[in-house]
């Protein structure tokens, strides 16, 4: 069972913007390959961190608002939030150590 939260325009500020935990929401599209290869890994990573950071998935044709309020560009983009505030932004296809590092200092902050 994915722990990996699907939200869409609708949900994405009762669920994203006001989360009490830790998160990263992944903006992605389902027709790219970058994004496909991140998949796994971004799975992997929301097993390996259950209960300390939530982790959420934004289908870019589906989230086209929330997108353009934190102004994603390109695919895939990873934006880390702590109490409810942006707190970091990357993109592109990286190594599960690089993301797990993240998540780490994330949860440190």
């Amino acid at each position: 069972m994915s722990k990996v939260i699907q939200v869409t325009d609708e949900n994405f500020y009762n669920e994203v913007a006001k989360g009490t935990m830790p998160l990263m929401t992944e903006f992605y599209a389902v027709w790219c390959t970058h994004c496909q290869n991140m998949a796994p890994i971004v799975e992997e990573l929301a097993e390996e961190f259950s209960g300390k950071i939530d982790i959420y998935a934004a289908d870019l044709d589906k989230t086209t608002k929330a997108a353009e309020t934190y102004g994603i560009g390109g695919i895939p983009t990873f934006v880390l939030f702590k109490d409810a505030n942006h707190y970091e932004k990357f993109s592109g296809e990286t190594s599960k150590t690089y993301l797990k590092q993240k998540l780490e200092e994330l949860l440190k902050k």
